[in-house]
C-alpha cells in the first residue's frame, strides 16, 4: 500500500507535489520520485471519480455504550477536565471501525489540543462577554447601555459562531486520514461567515420561513468547499436552492 510524502515543515502526510498542502513548502525530488510509485498499477485500489463507493461500520453498541461509562466516570472523578479525552477516544472509536475499500479511517486528534482549543474559545469570547456583563452591571441604571451591551454581547456570539463552525470542521479533517493521508478542508471563513449571518438575519426577521433555504446553502457551502483527503481527490459538487424544491 503506498503511503503519502511528509511535508518537511509542517510534518503534514499527504500525496505527492511540487509543494506542500498546508503551508507551500517544496516537497522536492522525494516527492516527484514518489508519484510514479504512486500511479503504479501494483497499488491497492483507490477511489476514481465518477464512482460510487460504500463505507461499512463494524463497532457495536455495547463497545461504545463501555467507553462512554469509562468516558462519564472519569469526567466526574476529575470535575470535567477528563471530557475532552474522553471526546478523542470516541472519535478515535468510531473512525477506527469505519471502512473504505478495505482500509479503517484513524483520528489523530489529543485530548491537549481539544482542551487548547476550548481555552482560546474562552479567552476569545467568555472574556469580552464577563466584561460586557460586569459594564452592565455596573451601568444597569441605564436602559440606553443595557441595549448597547446586549446588542455588542450578540454581534460577538454571532460573528464568533461561523468562525468557530469553519475551524471545528477545519481542525477535525485535519486530524483525520485514510491509507496514510489525512484529511483537509479549505473553504473560505470570510464566505461563511457572510452566509451564516445573512441567513440568521433573514430567517428571523421572515420568523424562520427562510430558513430551510439557509440550511440547504449552508450544505452547499460544506460540499462546493470540501476536499476529500488532500490529493485523492477533490469535490466541486454544487448544491441548488430554489422555493419550489425546499417548500
Amino acid at each position: 500500500m503506498a503511503m503519502g510524502v511528509k511535508c518537511p515543515k509542517c510534518g503534514l502526510t499527504q500525496l505527492p507535489g511540487p509543494t506542500c498542502k498546508s503551508c507551500g513548502t517544496p516537497l522536492g525530488a522525494s516527492s516527484a520520485a514518489f508519484s510514479a510509485e504512486w500511479k503504479s498499477p501494483d497499488d491497492g485500489p483507490s477511489p476514481q471519480a465518477g464512482q460510487a463507493h460504500r463505507m461499512s461500520f463494524h463497532g457495536t453498541g455495547g463497545s461504545l455504550f463501555g467507553i462512554h461509562i469509562v468516558n462519564l466516570f472519569l469526567t466526574v472523578v476529575t470535575l470535567g477536565f477528563y471530557y475532552f479525552w474522553g471526546k478523542v477516544k470516541v472519535r478515535s472509536y468510531l473512525l477506527s471501525q469505519t471502512e473504505l475499500e478495505g482500509d479503517r479511517f484513524a483520528y489523530h486528534g489529543t485530548g491537549k489540543e481539544l482542551l487548547c482549543g476550548f481555552l482560546k474559545a474562552v479567552l476569545l469570547v467568555g472574556l469580552p462577554l464577563m466584561v460586557l456583563k460586569v459594564i452592565m452591571g455596573l451601568l444597569a441604571t441605564s436602559p440606553i447601555i443595557e441595549t448597547i451591551v446586549g446588542f455588542l454581547s450578540s454581534v460577538l456570539i454571532m460573528a464568533f459562531l461561523p468562525v468557530a463552525i469553519v475551524g471545528a470542521r477545519r481542525y477535525r479533517l485535519s486530524r483525520t486520514s485514510w491509507r496514510g493521508v489525512r484529511f483537509s478542508f479549505r473553504g473560505g471563513v470570510r464566505e461563511f461567515v457572510r452566509l451564516f449571518l445573512w441567513g440568521a438575519l433573514l430567517s428571523t426577521v421572515t420568523l424562520g420561513l427562510y430558513y430551510p433555504i439557509f440550511d440547504a446553502r449552508r450544505h452547499g457551502f460544506w460540499c462546493r468547499t470540501r476536499i476529500s483527503a488532500t490529493g485523492y481527490s477533490r469535490s466541486t459538487e454544487r448544491a441548488e436552492t430554489s422555493l419550489a424544491g425546499i417548500y
